[in-house]
């Protein structure tokens, strides 16, 4: 049983973003208005772009404006051009370059963590996205200083585990003063040690540093815990019970093989011989430090495997029983409990479902595997945001066999889609029913918890604010 150490987290309250220009680009109409509403309540000042060419006229008005958006949410995924189309243009244009990306993607497809950091990507956000979720990313985001893409970007073993041209595991440089990690922000840390002293050390060291710590003593116990959690990194013993701390690393990057999320893992050992700091970097490491270890040390190995990642924040996988046809309670909790915005979209999605479907059929008799794609994913977003659960898992399976070209199969979860969607209007129209004749209880209950930082309304004493200048 591991030692789960919880600071209060300031980080769990809802933060108000102090009137910042965010630039959406996305080319759903329905994922612009949610985001759009949801930041504006957040005290942020969105813009819209349907498109990359959109987006490029905003920018360059702001520019002429002498505005300056303080970040941008781009979807990944649009039809005239990849999201990371756009932000490697962006890196490469000096007055943007340092505008921090925010990518939303509901496809983790394999390469997308590498792309991120080479483009210096602030976070990779997996779609249907948490309210909560965006919040706190994006508050990361407005805290960090300007990082302009022409600063260097430490190896890692994402690229490392593509293999080297030499064949020989790359190694990170030398320790180098650099800036402590950003101020505020508080990493889920796991401490896999099982020298109770060197616990204790590390534990209040980290502590100190404001992060949040989990404690276990063996190496098939670290594996155990990220399995089961959700870790910015992990702080590995190399000499452990049961299983060590290399065989432990590489084990865990094995089983990460179908994640989206790579967890950057820093050695910690009391050897001094030549060759251990390789021998842990080919093991699937990031980084290493000394034991005693240092408070310094630890910060600087912090900083370089953790200032450059991007944040991955992940959407739990579906579970195995029945997917509801619509699920009120999580479209809420996505949406911060706005049951006006959840009526609206609803309302929106009842429109526009039918032309998508029809869009779905035409690309099918056309063999248009492509359109087919992009009207799959359209649907399956729209109908995610509102809580129509089963509609939305089945569009996504429908993208996927789209993009593999798989049409004959694809035409058989079209009528499957179809049938799904045909049982939502009676449920649509009770829920708007719903709202124009309830009080909105979520927001009551936000109203009642101290989590909640009055989202929407200057902050109080209590509250975090972010400023800009």
């Amino acid at each position: 049983m591991g030692l789960s150490i919880l600071p209060q987290l300031p980080s769990q309250r809802q933060i108000y973003l102090s009137d910042p220009p965010i630039l959406i680009v996305d080319d759903n109409a329905t994922n612009r208005r949610v985001l759009a509403d949801t930041l504006r309540l957040w005290g942020a000042r969105p813009a819209a772009a349907a498109s990359v060419e959109e987006a490029w006229q905003v920018l360059w008005q702001s520019r002429q404006d002498n505005t300056r958006f303080a970040a941008i949410l781009l979807d990944a995924m649009m039809p005239d051009a990849d999201g990371f189309q756009l932000a490697a243009a962006l890196r490469q244009e000096p007055v943007f370059a340092d505008i921090p990306i925010l990518l939303l993607t509901s496809a983790d497809r394999p390469g997308d963590l590498v792309r991120c950091r080479e483009l210096s990507i602030t976070s990779y956000l997996l779609k249907p996205v948490k309210a909560s979720e965006l919040n706190q990313a994006l508050a990361q985001a407005l805290r960090r200083p300007p990082s302009p893409a022409s600063r260097s970007v430490l190896p890692s073993n994402l690229d490392r585990a593509e293999g080297e041209a030499d064949g020989k595991p790359a190694l990170s440089p030398p320790p180098a003063p650099v800036s402590a990690p950003v101020p505020g922000r508080c990493w889920r840390i796991l401490l896999a040690e099982d020298n109770p002293v060197n616990q204790h050390v590390a534990v209040r060291t980290l502590e100190r540093m404001g992060h949040v710590v989990t404690v276990v003593s063996t190496g098939r116990a670290a594996v155990e815990h990220w399995q089961q959690g959700q870790y910015d990194v992990i702080l590995m013993d190399v000499q452990m019970p049961e299983l060590d701390g290399l065989e432990a690393t590489k084990l865990i990057r094995r089983l990460e093989a179908n994640r989206a999320c790579r967890t950057p893992i820093i050695a910690m050992t009391a050897h001094a011989m030549k060759g251990d700091r390789e021998r842990c970097l080919a093991a699937g490491m990031d980084d290493y430090v000394a034991k005693p270890v240092r408070r310094e040390e630890l910060e600087a190995a912090l900083h370089r495997v953790l200032a450059q990642a991007p944040v991955v924040i992940e959407t739990p996988p579906p579970a195995a029983t029945p997917s509801p046809l619509l699920d009120r309670v999580a479209a809420l909790e996505r949406l911060g409990g706005d049951a006006a915005l959840l009526a609206e979209l609803a309302s929106l999605f009842q429109q526009d479902a039918p032309r998508l479907l029809s869009d779905m059929h035409a690309a099918l008799n056309q063999q248009d595997a492509d359109a087919l794609r992009r009207a799959a994913h359209s649907l399956k977003g729209a109908a995610a945001y509102i809580g129509a659960t089963a509609v939305s898992e089945i569009a996504y399976r429908l993208e996927r066999l789209a993009a593999d070209g798989q049409l004959a199969e694809a035409s058989r979860t079209l009528q499957e889609l179809e049938q799904a969607h045909a049982a939502l209007p009676p449920l649509l129209r009770q829920l708007a029913l719903d709202h124009a004749t309830q009080p909105d209880l979520a927001r009551s209950a936000d109203a009642n918890n101290p989590a909640v930082v009055a989202v929407g309304h200057p902050p109080h004493n209590d509250q975090q604010s972010l400023g800009f200048s």
